[in-house]
């Protein structure tokens, strides 16, 4: 697919108050959060959706917003919109709906690094996806499981098991218009689950998956990524 004739946008979660990241973002909101002297978190989210083929960003703004529109005034393949402090994410992405003007979008999060997606690009007919999707890292957990199995009665240890957990990249069209509205609900708790029994998604791997949304968290990034 060439994203030079089939547009679509790519749009950003970044208006919560990031209070698991403690005093950090007193003063930045997370997603402007520096990584090292020359890298901030939203950078590597907007690098990674350009590699995706998308054009243009609308980055979701809330808490701190006005950082937003300072560190972005400059750039015109990004748009800041206000869409409100206390908003919640399903109310955020409606605001932003009538903008997109019916084309295709990318919708993720301001919080993680997600990189090496195993698929390509949906094809894009009449203004839609060839099919909707979501993305998935199959993380192994690091200690033994216990579950019960209805036939036995018995509970069964399962050691280090594979599970797949949402990565946090939605390719997403016109069609979930119907599902938000002017209440404020969670996108990922109210107008996903949803949408999800409506429409069958197909899930695509990433190979590469790190949430940046506790101080904890920003630390082993950096311990692992910035400081080898």
């Amino acid at each position: 697919m060439n994203p030079k004739e089939d547009k679509f946008s790519g749009v950003i979660f970044a208006g919560g108050r990031g209070t698991r990241m403690g005093n950090i973002t007193d003063k930045v909101p997370k997603p402007l959060v520096k990584l090292d002297d020359n890298t901030v978190l939203i950078d590597l989210i907007i690098n990674e959706l350009r590699l995706l083929g998308v054009d243009h960003t609308y980055i979701l703004a809330g808490y701190k917003k006005e950082s937003f529109f300072s560190y972005f005034k400059n750039d015109p393949f990004v748009t800041v919109v206000d869409t409100g402090e206390d908003t919640e994410t399903g109310l955020r992405l409606y605001k932003i709906m009538q903008s997109l003007n019916s084309t295709p979008f990318i919708l993720t999060y301001g919080d993680s690094v997600v990189s090496h997606f195993n698929y390509e690009t949906p094809e894009i007919k009449n203004n839609e996806w060839s099919d909707l999707r979501m993305s998935f890292f199959e993380y192994e957990i690091p200690f033994g499981v216990l579950e019960n199995c209805n036939q036995t009665r018995r509970t069964l240890l399962v050691e280090k098991p594979k599970i797949k957990v949402n990565a946090g990249f939605y390719f997403l069209d016109k069609r979930i218009k119907s599902f938000l509205n002017t209440e404020n609900y969670s996108f990922e708790h109210k107008i996903l689950p949803e949408i999800l029994t409506e429409y069958d998604f197909s899930l695509c791997e990433v190979e590469k998956w790190f949430p940046i949304d506790t101080r904890d968290s920003l630390i082993k990034y950096k311990e692992r990524h910035i400081n080898g």
